[in-house]
């Protein structure tokens, strides 16, 4: 997937992809948070800017507490 670094990721984003990898990949909302997280910010969690970051922690928590 690509991405640019001049765009901020929603919240809605984070929550379709974590989605989309838990009915691929059969893993859990954890599981796909881990792998999202990696994939996306490595070893930087502001490798995409601050915003983007708190939307990916607000789409986590949301699907969270919705299970």
């Amino acid at each position: 997937m690509v991405i640019k670094n001049g765009a901020t990721l929603s919240k809605d984003y984070f929550q379709s992809y974590f989605k989309l990898r838990m009915n691929t990949l059969g893993c859990s909302l954890d599981q796909a948070r881990e792998q999202t997280y990696e994939e996306f910010f490595g070893e930087n969690a502001e490798r995409f800017g601050r915003a983007t970051y708190q939307h990916f922690i607000e789409a986590y928590q949301e699907m969270d507490k919705k299970t």
